[in-house]
């Protein structure tokens, strides 16, 4: 059966002839001799003909790219090094399923402290869209075992975009936006819709001028609403469920308050009550939860924090020896390098994730006009009336976010030729 969202135009005519073509052939024989080699497999082939619009040749060219890529880089089983260093370095993670039972990205750019490394960002988004890719096939495979009707697998992700926080001065580096089209070339026809919440006004006017240049198909699609006055609960009303368009509200709610910025939120993190940032709660409970980045970062800190606890007090326990007077300074320094350690996590956490943000939109912006986005949707809304930024403290061993942000200010005027941030 097709899958959800499948034009049916690419037949099995098409597909042989894809999987036919010389260019492809020498990645097939690769990458069918290694872990993955269901990658390949008559629907991926079906996207990327989509992608290129019914071409053969392109589809075969652009399919053989992805394989030596995917066997070069193994985005499979590479996690996001920068969020295992320190589990705040970013936030965008899968949070649910919608109505069709596509999954659901979030992220926020309040709750990101660390966004002036494009490499890290993007591969956090290369983990996270690894995530979205590995659900879709396991809840496939769970339903079609679970039922005796053929159902439609999906094959596109919801990507919910929350613009609170954004600054055009410190998000606007063109290194990510380049590096997030080069990625979702490798991800043809796997986002059914953007949702960007409270985008800055420019965003609107750019797209406004954007969307004349790529194919109505695409343009029709996109769409730009308020936070304000119902608009985005009316637009999550068309693909959310009722408990995760609650869950999605309060998400946004909560990254708003002052006592949840500067690091003050861990999301991978369980509550005892109340709202849970992990996930909506139906999704925290099906079993692809576990195959979110988000399910293992949880266990990575519980063992590091652990960890980190045996030593301190084991040294706590062979400086306790020399008098009483140590065991206090002890104590100080273990509280003090403790508290150091989790205020840094959270810088690192918040840098990246509006880095994501400004990726997801920007990169999406310029690969919008390529085919294999053709079927992308995106929605905005409005900024909500809240207290100006306080500042980012400095990282350890990083210069200071001043320098840094002179740094990335100097190489967008290098790469930007109109005020809205165009790339030249």
């Amino acid at each position: 059966m097709a899958p959800v969202g499948a034009s049916g135009a690419e037949g099995p005519g098409e597909v042989s002839a894809v999987l036919a073509d010389p260019a492809l052939i020498p990645a097939l024989t690769q990458i069918r001799d290694s872990p993955q080699a269901d990658f390949v497999d008559d629907a991926c082939v079906r996207r990327y003909l989509r992608a290129c619009e019914g071409s053969t040749k392109q589809a075969a060219a652009a399919l053989a790219t992805t394989i030596n890529w995917r066997l070069s880089e193994q985005p499979a089983s590479n996690e996001c090094s920068a969020c295992i260093a320190e589990p705040l370095s970013h936030n965008m993670r899968v949070v649910g399923l919608d109505r069709a039972g596509r999954p659901v990205i979030y992220t926020c750019f309040s709750q990101a402290l660390h966004r002036f490394d494009p490499a890290k960002s993007i591969e956090h988004m290369t983990r996270t869209l690894e995530d979205a890719c590995a659900i879709m096939a396991a809840r496939a495979k769970r339903i079609q075992f679970a039922s005796t009707n053929a159902i439609a697998p999906v094959e596109t992700c919801v990507w919910l975009v929350d613009f609170y926080g954004y600054s055009f001065l410190k998000d606007s580096d063109p290194r990510t936006a380049i590096l997030a089209a080069r990625l979702l070339a490798h991800y043809p026809e796997r986002l059914h819709s953007a949702v960007l919440v409270d985008a800055p006004s420019v965003f609107s006017a750019t797209w406004s001028a954007f969307r004349r240049i790529i194919n109505e198909k695409t343009a029709s699609k996109v769409k730009f609403v308020r936070s304000s006055g119902g608009a985005l609960e009316a637009d999550m009303a068309s693909w959310a469920s009722m408990p995760l368009q609650e869950w999605l509200l309060e998400e946004l709610s909560e990254n708003r308050r002052k006592e949840c910025q500067q690091g003050n939120k861990a999301y991978w993190l369980p509550r005892s009550s109340g709202h849970d940032p992990r996930a909506e709660d139906d999704f925290l409970r099906s079993p692809e939860f576990e195959l979110t980045f988000t399910s293992r970062l949880a266990d990575a800190t519980t063992q590091k924090t652990q960890s980190s606890l045996s030593t301190t007090a084991s040294g706590m326990a062979a400086n306790a020896s020399s008098n009483s007077g140590s065991i206090l300074s002890c104590t100080v320094t273990v509280l003090a390098s403790l508290s150091s350690a989790h205020l840094a996590s959270f810088r690192d956490w918040a840098d990246s994730s509006w880095s994501i943000a400004l990726l997801m939109l920007t990169g999406l912006l310029i690969y919008l006009n390529a085919a294999s986005f053709s079927n992308s949707k995106v929605c905005t809304a409005s900024k909500l009336e809240l207290e100006p930024e306080t500042g980012i403290p400095e990282k350890r061993q990083q210069p200071p976010v001043r320098e840094l942000g002179q740094q990335a200010a100097r190489s967008r005027s290098k790469w930007f030729c109109m005020p809205c941030g165009n790339l030249g």
